[in-house]
């Protein structure tokens, strides 16, 4: 006999993932695998409502009393009426894709599940026939055969339709904030349900930032951490009674945490082997993914943590030329993993991988820049924020076909990392940053040179005092030059994912930068008057750092599988490694043409002959923590503290120790400092405004 048609069934214990599918209509509810479908596509339940859906459902038409429900469904625990309230509102939602599909309230007793047209739900279909006496009136087997392979074909058919045919566009409405703290709250993650929602806040851009929880809904945050290091990316467990998040002091690798939330106590599970920044999501309920560099070098990929073991184990390889894999989410039905695969700054494709199979598919082709991106309830798209657009707004891509992303939405609000919960409910970081480039004289006076809206960053100083900088001031980053005196002039209209490294010809002429778009990276040229722009290389790897030597030919850096080395440009127009080379990742100039650089894994400062012979170290016990530095005529000037609420500026002069020279104000991620070869004064991108805040966008079909 079907067990849903079993009168003792329906008393039993609802064991979801025993239960077998059936029909409402033309929803087919899939109980193990929580979900409701139809020809729009697939709903998440959450294990509760679901479990209420097949107590409705083992009736078959008949009324259920509440408290029978709370017996099946709460195992008899004590539970208020809105819960199940909850549960039943949530269902008229998930089977209102047919109308003919309806849950009706019983006055003082309870809730009866109806299917016009048909007195109770299709059940699923019996393998054979139980009575011994209906032998004789059997249909042969191979009749049943027949049925069941014709079943399968049309179901086949069902599932291919419903998987290939275009999903139904997106957009997003329904926007209101749910912080509005001074500082920055950051990493959203709600729960499935949308109910609550776990991020991390600091009250500057570079304080440490704790844990917080708040209801969606109203009421005030709860903090979840208190530690003296930097606590972010929350991730829910599936079952949703745990965090995991990711602890960090910015520059050993990071600590990966779980947490019972709320008020339960903090779990050291596992360490990074080398990044210092990562993010989290959960495999299952002992398993972590997290993104991660190997310990002794290579390229960032995707890692399973198993919390119970510590052991971890590579679960993506990307090309040993690529920035590498960040940022792992898995789908909410746990079979599918999204990930970013960044190929050069600008340039990130967002991929999904069969948990199953291994296998990976690329969504997106395009090269564009990919900040967040988050499972819709169908966990059949993506939803991402991208510059592809010009603008930091919202798309959407089906992870189950070949199909160009759909615009959700424009990006007024300059949106960054996502979280989403079953009903179609984004969080969304909106970050509002303002950096403007500043002069500092040696004496450590102050001044403005640019006073624009948005970000600025880049500069570098031609003989005359012009300035040559990027910035997005007009939408897409492009390369402005500020003369004194003059309003700044837009030289670029590329339309590009991405601008960086501008470098003066010695003679102060031209113009060399890199322009990141159509998923290459490449040095152009052009003229400070906007003449002449032309593409230099054409081989479009990852590279930096465009400079002139004194000898008049360009050089730069370029990442290969074995690491980074120096390049240079010859006359002919052909880019040839520069002998010694190996191992360069940042190069520069001095006032006189001379090169100077630093190596991957060595903070130490050299000095480069033209001819790529031996280097020597430019000055003793001078460590260089990250690219914040520029040479001058009395020695080397660089910023200390960058990434704190009180950076400074110094200069190590060459025959005598470092002295700080300026206090600075508040300091941009991209700091790279110039030169003014007029006073060996220091331009640098000065960090005027920068808060996030946390909204909720509702996802319409």
């Amino acid at each position: 006999m079907n067990e849903h048609t079993s009168p003792f069934r329906r008393l039993g214990r609802i064991t979801l993932a025993v239960e077998p599918p059936f029909r409402l209509g033309v929803l087919e509810v899939r109980p193990a695998a929580l979900e409701v479908s139809s020809p729009e596509g697939a709903e998440m339940l959450e294990p509760r409502v679901m479990q209420v859906l097949v107590a409705l459902a083992r009736a078959h038409g008949e009324p259920v009393g509440r408290d029978e429900m709370i017996d099946l469904c709460w195992d008899g625990r004590i539970v208020s009426e809105d819960a199940l309230n909850r549960c039943i509102v949530k269902l008229r939602k998930a089977l209102s894709a047919d109308p003919r599909v309806t849950i009706e309230t019983i006055a003082k007793i309870g809730y009866r599940l109806r299917v016009r047209d048909g007195a109770a739900p299709e059940a699923a279909p019996a393998v054979a026939e139980a009575s011994g006496e209906a032998g004789a009136k059997r249909r042969p087997p191979w009749r049943w055969i027949v049925v069941g392979a014709a079943l399968l074909a049309v179901a086949g058919v069902a599932a291919a339709y419903v998987l290939t045919r275009p999903g139904p566009a997106r957009t997003a409405q329904g926007f209101r904030p749910l912080t509005s703290e001074p500082g920055l709250e950051t990493w959203p993650a709600l729960s499935r349900s949308g109910d609550v929602l776990v991020y991390a806040a600091g009250a500057t851009p570079h304080a440490p930032r704790e844990l917080y929880m708040r209801a969606t809904r109203d009421g005030e945050p709860v903090r979840l951490t208190s530690h003296p290091l930097d606590d972010f990316a929350p991730a829910w467990s599936p079952r949703g009674d745990r965090i995991a998040f990711v602890r960090t002091d910015g520059a050993s690798p990071c600590q990966i945490l779980t947490m019972t939330v709320p008020g339960g106590a903090e779990r050291l599970v596992g360490r990074c082997a080398a990044d210092t920044y990562t993010r989290v999501s959960w495999l299952n309920e002992t398993t972590l993914v997290h993104a991660d560099r190997p310990a002794g070098g290579g390229v960032r990929r995707i890692r399973a943590l198993d919390i119970e073991t510590g052991a971890t184990r590579d679960l993506t390889t990307p090309p040993a030329d690529f920035n590498g894999d960040a940022d792992p989410l898995l789908s909410p039905d746990g079979r599918l993993m999204a990930f970013r695969r960044t190929t050069a700054p600008g340039i990130d494709d967002l991929y999904v991988r069969d948990i199953k199979t291994g296998r990976e598919r690329q969504l997106t082709n395009d090269g564009w820049k990919a900040r967040g991106f988050a499972w819709t309830r169908d966990r059949r798209h993506l939803v991402f924020s991208s510059n592809r657009g010009l603008d930091f707004g919202l798309w959407s891509v089906d992870a189950t076909r070949d199909a160009a992303p759909r615009r959700v939405s424009v990006g007024l609000l300059n949106l960054g990392r996502l979280s989403s919960d079953s009903q179609d409910r984004l969080a969304v970081e909106m970050t509002a940053e303002r950096v403007n480039l500043e002069a500092v004289a040696p004496d450590g006076s102050t001044r403005a040179l640019s006073t624009s809206t948005g970000l600025e960053w880049d500069p570098d100083v031609a003989a005359d005092g012009a300035v040559a900088f990027v910035s997005d001031r007009s939408g897409a980053s492009e390369l402005w030059v500020a003369r004194e005196g003059a309003a700044p002039v837009r030289l670029t209209s590329l339309g590009s994912s991405y601008l960086h490294g501008p470098h003066w010809s010695p003679d102060g002429r031209r113009i060399a930068f890199i322009a990141v778009g159509q998923r290459r990276v490449d040095i152009h040229e052009i003229g400070r008057d906007g003449s002449g722009l032309r593409r230099v290389t054409q081989d479009g790897r990852d590279k930096a750092w465009p400079v002139w030597g004194a000898d008049g030919a360009l050089r730069y850096v370029e990442r290969t599988a074995a690491g980074w080395r120096l390049m240079r440009l010859g006359a002919d127009g052909q880019a040839r490694p520069v002998p010694g080379g190996e191992g360069w990742r940042i190069v520069r100039t001095g006032p006189d043409g001379r090169l100077y650089g630093v190596r991957s894994g060595d903070p130490r400062l050299w000095t480069l002959p033209d001819d790529g012979g031996p280097a020597r170290e430019a000055i003793l016990g001078l460590q260089l923590a990250d690219d914040s530095w520029a040479v001058g005529r009395e020695g080397v000037r660089f910023i200390r503290d960058r990434r704190s609420d009180r950076p400074s500026l110094w200069l190590h002069p060459w025959s005598s120790g470092p002295r700080q020279t300026a206090a600075l104000g508040g300091v941009s991620g991209a700091a790279n400092i110039a030169i003014d070869p007029r006073s060996d004064g220091v331009v640098y991108g000065r960090l005027i405004q920068d808060e996030t805040d946390i909204g909720l966008l509702e996802l319409s079909r």
